[in-house]
């Protein structure tokens, strides 16, 4: 076998991986909210300029911007509560993350966003 072979077959496998989980994603994303689908089409334009530099030589690893975009379709899929959707795209996006991205730190959900004091406990507050 050549020098640098069974990297070309892996390099091969995990591109074909993160295919297939691609066309799942397209599959299902028309079917969630607007936040969560504009997430993805964040994630898959970044996806295709990965692609893109990938076949011009141009760079070979892909970005932090890239993990951070699928980290935040994660969420908008996660905050979709869409059982069946949602598990089949937490799939779909967890096998593109784990191919291309087998070293990064376990997912961390977005902090959500504080909630306001409620009115009744300001009211309640006792004066010191």
């Amino acid at each position: 076998m050549a020098p640098g072979a069974n990297v070309a077959a892996t390099d091969t496998l995990t591109d074909l991986r993160v295919g297939l989980n691609v066309v799942r994603i397209q599959r299902f994303r028309s079917t969630l909210p607007s936040a969560a689908r504009e997430a993805l089409g964040a994630t898959l334009d970044e996806l295709a300029r990965h692609f893109r530099d990938l076949s011009t030589r141009r760079l070979q690893q892909p970005t932090p911007r890239l993990l951070w975009l699928i980290d935040r379709a994660l969420d908008g899929v996660i905050m979709a509560k869409q059982v069946l959707t949602t598990h089949r795209m937490l799939l779909a996006l967890v096998g593109v993350r784990r191919s291309l991205f087998p070293d990064a730190s376990s997912y961390e959900p977005a902090s959500p966003p504080a909630e306001p004091a409620s009115p009744r406990a300001e009211n309640h507050r006792v004066a010191a």
